[in-house]
């Protein structure tokens, strides 16, 4: 998977012992990303990233048929019942 967004020599340095579920393990992983030079990378600039998620992230929790308090909380429910810590 980091192979696909443009990191080189992955590799699994250890794991953490924070494991989210019981199908999951927390690692620490070391990669690679090649410095890009063209300034045209659209959204492969992190800036852009960050921004396209926070579009999503508002738009996903804004107030409609549930608040976004309701939303938040159940969005709390479902990552502790799927296991992860807070």
């Amino acid at each position: 998977m980091l192979h696909e967004v443009g990191f080189d020599h992955t590799q699994m340095v250890r794991e953490t012992g924070f494991n989210s579920s019981p199908v999951t393990r927390g690692v620490l992983i070391r990669a690679v990303k090649p410095a890009t030079t063209a300034s045209n990378e659209g959204d492969n600039d992190m800036g852009g990233l960050l921004n396209k998620y926070q579009e999503f992230f508002d738009g996903a929790y804004k107030d409609g048929a549930l608040s976004a308090r309701t939303k938040i909380l159940i969005s709390l429910g479902a990552s502790l019942g799927a296991g992860c810590e807070p």
